[in-house]
């Protein structure tokens, strides 16, 4: 065997053992980036999902916001009959009954609103339990003037 036959045998199995190498750092390269990429997808899908609920829930709270509002407007109504009534020295026993069922009803429409609230969020986090959200009924009665 000549001198020059062995170098050539260790330096071809040195280029093959390089280019093994070279490739299978590729291929995990390429399996890291497509990984990496599936994820990246993954998390920009449940951030689209994310902001789509938020939106939602904005949207709810600000119909709520504007119940609210109502309610204090219809509160200061009330007030400002009773006080009228009583400093006439009149009974005002049925005068504000409109506005407390106004305001019952839109107690009801919140809470309503609040359960859609809860239904996005739990649809959201896909959860196996429900939190037990608020009905209706729990509220007392605004106001009973008799």
């Amino acid at each position: 065997m000549s001198p020059d036959i062995g170098k050539t045998d260790s330096s071809f199995t040195s280029l093959l053992r390089h280019l093994f190498e070279n490739i299978s750092k590729r291929v995990i390269r390429m399996e890291f980036l497509d990984d990496l990429g599936r994820r990246l997808g993954e998390v920009a899908r449940q951030v689209e999902e994310k902001s789509e609920e938020l939106f939602e829930i904005g949207k709810i709270n600000i119909r709520i916001f504007r119940e609210e509002e109502a309610i204090r407007r219809l509160s200061r109504r009330i007030g400002e009959i009773v006080y009228k009534a009583y400093s006439d020295g009149s009974e005002y026993g049925g005068l504000v009954d409109e506005q407390c069922s106004e305001i019952s009803e839109r107690k009801q429409r919140i809470a309503g609103l609040r359960l859609k609230i809860e239904e996005i969020k739990n649809a959201g986090r896909n959860a196996g339990t429900e939190a037990e959200p608020e009905t209706p009924g729990d509220d007392p009665p605004v106001c009973e003037v008799q």
